[in-house]
């Protein structure tokens, strides 16, 4: 008992380790970036949309604002759709669910502070979980894009949904579009999180 109990305390403090990692690094601005899983929903956006070149794949990108001591991520999210947590809380969950996380910065720091105060004028939407741009609902890295949009900080490509080992639409994808009785939206323009970290314009600062 008394064992367990010693690796319930080391697991916290191994945790608080991770997030101070982040914690102590992060500015105003920055983006964090979600390692993806390997199944459902997070391994359908990481086959389609991974790197060849990056030795990591995201399935979720946030926006941070800081403010004095306190700081915060700014995300579309799919079960709450655009809002403000504490970015403590959304460190621990991630990390507590063995994800990586990466922090990006602009490379442009004049952007920062209209992109915070777009930001907010988004939050309260709701999720957009067809993936297809509207100005009514968003996803994760169209919530950032549009922050970041004055600033030309990314652009906006067209998405593909297949599989680059086979050249069909992916399975996931077919059936998920299926199921909302659309077609996949193939071609149509949007971005995503492993796209928008190989922006020129940003640079990496850690991944932890």
């Amino acid at each position: 008992m008394k064992n367990l109990i010693l690796l319930f305390f080391i697991s916290l403090f191994c945790t608080s380790c991770n997030t101070n990692t982040i914690w102590k690094q992060v500015k105003n601005g920055d983006l964090l970036f979600v390692e993806a899983k390997q199944n459902n929903l997070s391994g359908a956006i990481s086959r389609v949309t991974k790197s060849e070149i990056s030795k990591i794949s995201f399935d979720h990108v946030l926006l941070v604002e800081t403010k004095g001591n306190k700081k915060f991520a700014l995300h579309a999210s799919p079960k709450k759709g655009s809002e403000i947590v504490p970015l403590e809380n959304i460190i621990k969950e991630y990390k507590q669910q063995g994800r990586k996380l990466a922090l990006y910065r602009t490379k442009n720091s004049s952007c920062v502070d209209n992109a915070i105060q777009k930001a907010h004028t988004l939050i309260g939407k709701p999720y957009n979980d067809l993936y297809i741009l509207n100005e009514e609902s968003y996803y994760c890295s169209d919530f950032i894009e549009r922050a970041y949009r004055d600033c030309h900080l990314f652009q906006l490509k067209a998405m593909t949904f297949k599989d680059p080992k086979t050249g069909k639409t992916d399975e996931y994808w077919e059936n998920f579009y299926l199921q909302k009785g659309i077609n996949v939206p193939e071609g149509q323009l949007g971005t995503n999180p492993n796209t928008m970290s190989q922006s020129e314009n940003l640079q990496k600062i850690i991944i932890d």
